[in-house]
């Protein structure tokens, strides 16, 4: 299998942004999703299918979301994806932005594992950069 490219990834995002459709093709069927500790109902989901699940569950308090990398750097097995996240809440209207991050683990061209942030200092830290 091919090594996982900046430009697969960014294309994997910017395939979220457009449809809120989470592109399976970059992802191993068991991968392990941790949400960023912080993040309301925050767990680990093991397996695409479970994945999508919570994406629809936050879906679901989201008019708008959008997850545009900033800066993809590698260490390792590790892809650190910084990100500006910019969220609207369907029942406020009211847009919200922040700085986030995941740590992508890829094994085989496929990412296992992906924990969030939110923030560039732990997203950082987590990857040991």
């Amino acid at each position: 299998m091919e090594a996982l490219s900046d430009d697969r990834i960014r294309a994997a995002y910017e395939a979220f942004n457009e449809r809120l459709e989470f592109d399976t093709s970059v992802f191993s069927p068991d991968v392990e999703w941790h949400n960023a500790p912080e993040w309301p109902g925050a767990s680990v989901h093991r397996g695409v299918e479970a994945v999508e699940r919570d994406l629809r569950r936050q879906f679901d308090a989201w008019e708008e979301a959008r997850y545009e990398p900033v800066e993809i750097l590698r260490r390792g097995d590790k892809v650190v994806v910084l990100l500006h996240v910019v969220v609207k809440g369907k029942a406020s209207g009211i847009p919200s932005g922040m700085e986030a991050g995941h740590v992508l683990t890829v094994r085989d061209g496929e990412v296992v594992r992906v924990q969030a942030f939110l923030s560039r200092e732990q997203t950082l830290a987590a990857a040991g950069l």
